[in-house]
Order: C-alpha cells, then structure tokens, then sequence
C-alpha cells in the first residue's frame, strides 16, 4: 500500500480544521447562549455561569466533532474517548477559563459585558484544541 501523497494530506488536514472551526464557532455559540442566559436572564456571576455554559458547550462539540470533523464513531468505545476529550479540554480550561477570570476581573466593562470577554479567550485555545484533539482524542493513525 503506497502512503498518502502531501496533497490529499493537507486536503484533509484542510478539510477537519474548516469542520472543526464550524464546531467550534457552534460550540461558541452554546457557550455564549448559556452563558448570557445564566448572566442577564438569571443574574448570575459571568464566572460561576461560565464553568456551566463551558461544560454544556464540551459535550456539544464532543458529539459533532466526533461525528463531522474526525468520523471516529468505530475508532474507540465513546466512554474511554470522552474521557481523552474532557482531558484536553480540562487541559485547555486552564488557559480558557484563567484567560476569561482574568479579563472580567480585571477590566470592569468586560464584567459587565461577560460576553465580549468570550472572543479572545475562544481564538487563543483554538488551535491548541485542535492540535491536542487531532492528536490525542481522535487520532486515526492508533489501533482500534
């Protein structure tokens, strides 16, 4: 069997980051919906709310970019695979939420505003998830 040429590579390489970016934009999404509800509409603290709406926005982009980005629906058993993916995200967290706390703490407009705080935070951890997950979460290349 001959390797993949460099070119079918980057397609695909291409290919999963545009799906993956799309999961993470919905992802986004998700997390800012939860997060202005639980902030506007319930009067909660934009930190406590944000490790809500941060966990519901995981789940969500486990199960698309399991299923759209990386097809790995018969890689692994869904449990041991969440779990490696709630690993870099948890890794990740650290800069995500750290980066967040620090920004509504530190400039009071973004703690009025939790919302405006979410854009930074989201384009600093992106390439480092996709780089963690297409490594170590939906790896193609390890044995099924």
């Amino acid at each position: 069997m001959t390797p993949p040429s460099s070119s079918f590579l980057g397609s695909l390489i291409k290919r999963r980051w545009i799906r993956f970016s799309v999961v993470g934009a919905i992802g986004f999404a998700v997390d800012a919906l939860i997060l202005g509800s639980l902030c506007h509409g319930f009067g909660f603290d934009p930190v406590f709310a944000r490790s809500i709406s941060f966990g519901i926005a995981v789940l969500t982009t486990w199960l698309l970019n399991r299923n759209l980005t990386f097809d790995s629906r018969a890689a692994r058993q869904p449990h041991w695979e969440f779990s490696r993916y709630l690993g870099v995200n948890i890794l990740t967290l650290t800069v995500n939420f750290g980066a967040f706390t620090l920004f509504v703490t530190a400039i009071p407009q973004l703690h009025a505003q939790p919302l405006i705080a979410l854009v930074p935070t989201a384009i600093l951890v992106a390439a480092m998830n996709y780089v963690f997950m297409s490594t170590f979460v939906f790896n193609s290349t390890e044995s099924k």
